[in-house]
């Protein structure tokens, strides 16, 4: 199971997951004058922001809910329907192909524009990520379903596929910066750092864990110091689609109302919520409406555009030669073609549904297709012998690859019209030539976004 309710059976089940639950919603989008004015009154001290570096933005799960992620603890959310003993809602995408929001969306131009100095978020759904905020502009305070890190060196693994563990455990992968040894073992002489053809990389580089928080695991301690930090940096704090429950985290807004910040720079906080939160005493504007709605609006007063989103996969394509016959005149050649995930070959590959194969020689086509159905076997590409005449000029063979994409992706296919299988020939009677392995990077998904549009109000800008 994949997306908001696959993170929530790996946790470590309660029945207890603290907070309230299963709150009425308000929606105040049908008293159009009223909340146009809060919009107003939002823009204004966003604009108003940028003086201090720009505002501190507060996300929870409400900013995915249009894209088709469930929410937790809304009336009909993940949290809530366990504590009423029913079926959890129906997700209508998965994490691995859900697309980032308008929200999402319009947070990124905000930053690029100057108006979000940092922004701190309690989704695990990597939609910030993937919108393409910069990562040294997010706080991810309860992790990433799709983050991977080394302890020992720090480097950060952000992959197309799903962690399977959660609370920071194993998850079976290893880190391959260049001098990141697990401590107590040794490197050999003339040990490679994994080949193309090789399905797993030599087992040097210190061991990976998911970085999904179980209920019990603290917050990771530099992204909730920074977190803190700016939040108290700043003159606006503007809460996104979290009910504010969790501590933490449901604390961190409050550092730009302490009263140190508001005697400097005048500090604010502003929630837009459908469900009341414990921290609405505090808010000097509180909306209750959706999220993508709210930000439509401030992205239209401020004269900016929704950027598109475009999703980039990539597949890595790699070959072995071997010669089957001897003599120079006429040499039959066996080809192994593996294709796999950019991030190692035997790695998951969500996002395709198949791969198609056709040999051709380097002027005519031969006829011979393979098909490759990832879901149904180890997401590794591993294909067959293929032997053909050898021309004493042919030093390769052509290929066409046609893959193509899972429903989830709003592109079909992707067509490499001719990857050449390169191999040279050598006196010494080799039997066995490598090429060179390549990366390929296709749009697999491309969203275009209602444009805001320059307004009368551009005035605030």
């Amino acid at each position: 199971m994949a997306g908001s309710l696959g993170y929530a059976e790996r946790l470590t089940w309660r029945d207890d997951v603290g907070g309230t639950l299963g709150t009425p919603e308000f929606d105040e989008s049908n008293d159009d004058a009223t909340l146009q004015k809060k919009i107003d009154k939002l823009t204004a001290l966003i604009v108003a922001s940028k003086e201090h570096g720009g505002m501190v933005v507060h996300t929870g799960a409400g900013i995915s809910t249009s894209v088709g992620i469930p929410d937790f603890r809304g009336p009909n959310g993940v949290w809530t329907a366990q504590q009423k003993k029913i079926p959890p809602p129906k997700a209508s995408c998965a994490f691995d192909t859900a697309k980032p929001s308008l929200t999402h969306m319009a947070l990124v131009a905000l930053q690029k524009n100057g108006f979000v100095k940092y922004v701190v978020s309690c989704n695990v759904d990597c939609l910030h990520l993937r919108s393409g905020l910069p990562r040294d502009k997010l706080a991810e305070l309860h992790g990433n379903c799709f983050a991977e890190r080394c302890k020992q060196c720090g480097t950060e693994y952000i992959r197309d596929f799903e962690m399977q563990t959660a609370g920071i455990k194993l998850t079976g992968r290893r880190c391959i910066k260049e001098g990141c040894v697990e401590k107590g073992t040794k490197r050999k002489r003339g040990d490679p750092a994994g080949s193309a053809l090789n399905s797993t990389p030599p087992p040097l580089g210190s061991k990976l864990r998911d970085q999904v928080l179980d209920w019990d695991d603290a917050l990771p301690e530099t992204e909730l110091n920074l977190a803190e930090k700016h939040s108290g940096e700043t003159s606006l704090a503007l809460v996104l689609g979290s009910s504010l429950q969790i501590t933490p985290s449901c604390d961190v807004p409050l550092k730009t109302i302490s009263k140190a910040n508001k005697k400097k720079r005048g500090g604010k906080l502003v929630i837009v919520n459908l469900q009341e939160t414990n921290k609405d005493k505090y808010a000097h504007v509180l909306i209750h409406a959706k999220t993508d709605l709210v930000m439509a609006g401030v992205m239209q007063r401020l004269g900016l555009q929704v950027p598109d989103y475009e999703r980039i996969d990539s597949v890595t394509v790699a070959h072995t030669v071997r010669k089957s016959k001897e003599g120079n005149d006429s040499a039959r050649f066996g080809y192994t073609l593996r294709i796999g995930s950019s991030h190692g070959f035997g790695h998951p590959t969500p996002w395709l549904a198949k791969i198609d194969v056709d040999f051709l020689t380097p002027l005519s086509r031969l006829g011979q297709r393979t098909s490759y159905d990832p879901s149904s076997h180890t997401n590794l590409f591993e294909a067959f012998d293929f032997g053909y005449e050898r021309e004493p000029d042919d030093g390769f063979c052509v290929v066409e690859l046609t893959f193509t994409f899972v429903d989830g992706c709003t592109e079909r296919a992707y067509q490499i019209p001719s990857h050449e299988l390169r191999h040279e020939f050598h006196d010494d009677h080799t039997k066995t030539y490598h090429s060179e392995t390549i990366k390929y990077g296709f749009t697999t998904s491309r969203i275009v976004y209602a444009q805001a549009v320059k307004t009368e109000n551009d005035g605030l800008g």
